[in-house]
């Protein structure tokens, strides 16, 4: 028999290890999960009723004290390597295997399947051979709900502290990934300015944005982390450093719409990302132009200086 989720298991003296760099002082952890036991309980009631299913386990944040009630389900099945195609090597068995979590919506088949429920929660399955088990890693930690095979497996965990030995970048850090992230800089940075001149203040918030964007990427790919790994997770993939200069990006004003802090966030923005593409340009030999990124920089930084110095008033939409 199973062992079954209760929603219980997260109260005080029932504390589960947290990855290191977690927020602690997030409030909803471990409350409001009655939704997510019921719909894990549902499914195994009829998973295990298929004898060629020898594990089911979960991951992620359910496994590791961090789950609140926006929380995804992280299941993983293993199954015998010659029922696999039989269970779920077609859309129909896929789906047959994904009974008890109905009513759902269909949101992904790559791999792994993704739904969602109707009480709005997120709930992957992904499903392995028995022959493969040896062979797989996780992320922290991970929980068996059911187990029928003479021992329970060992994965291997990532290394929380180096999340991006478990989801490294597919391609070595070339020159050419530099210059291509360098390229996408200097374009941004090269029109940061227009929208400001034009007095279009949702154009410049969007140009801010997608610069913010395009920093993570930069931060991921020079952490050497999968982007976008753990994306609702950041204090636990990115270091304290990466994190405060992420947070530097953002807008910093007194939440009226006003010019002077988002032209002050886009030149925080293209300065921390340009040291970060010249380290990485060190590293891989080459891929940054600092001269020609420096020249634009500081072309903009006296096109926007007029914002930061002056109160501009914002035109009513």
């Amino acid at each position: 028999m199973p062992n079954p989720h209760k929603p219980d298991m997260n109260e005080p003296g029932e504390a589960l290890p947290m990855p290191p760099r977690a927020r602690a002082n997030a409030p909803f952890r471990g409350k409001g999960l009655e939704g997510h036991y019921a719909i894990i309980n549902k499914w195994l009631e009829i998973v295990t009723q298929i004898p060629e299913v020898k594990a089911v386990w979960l991951v992620g944040s359910l496994t590791y004290n961090t789950a609140t009630p926006c929380s995804d389900i992280d299941l993983f099945m293993a199954v015998d390597d010659e029922a696999y195609d039989r269970l779920w090597g077609s859309l129909q068995a896929k789906i047959k295997m994904l009974e008890g979590f109905a009513p759902y919506h269909p949101m992904g088949n790559a791999g792994f399947v993704r739904v969602l429920s109707e009480t709005g929660i997120v709930i992957e399955l992904g499903v392995h051979k028995v022959s493969e088990l040896n062979d797989l890693s996780f992320y922290f930690s991970w929980e068996f709900l059911l187990c029928r095979l003479p021992q329970e497996p060992q994965f291997t965990a990532f290394s929380h502290e180096n999340p991006q030995d478990g989801w490294p970048c597919r391609h070595e850090l070339s020159p050419q990934i530099v210059a291509k992230f360098s390229q996408e800089a200097m374009f941004e940075l090269a029109y940061i300015a227009a929208p400001f001149y034009n007095h279009e203040y949702e154009s410049a918030v969007t140009c801010i944005d997608k610069a913010r964007l395009l920093f993570l990427r930069v931060l991921y790919r020079h952490l050497g982390l999968k982007y976008a790994k753990k994306y609702k997770h950041l204090s636990t993939v990115l270091p304290v450093d990466y994190l405060a200069h992420y947070r530097m990006s953002f807008v910093q004003g007194t939440g009226k719409p006003e010019f002077g802090p988002l032209a002050e966030a886009a030149i925080r923005t293209f300065t921390l990302m340009g040291q970060y593409l010249q380290e990485m340009s060190e590293r891989a030999g080459g891929g940054f132009d600092e001269i020609w990124f420096n020249r634009i920089l500081t072309l903009n930084k006296t096109r926007l200086q007029v914002f930061m110095d002056n109160t501009i008033p914002v035109s009513e939409p």
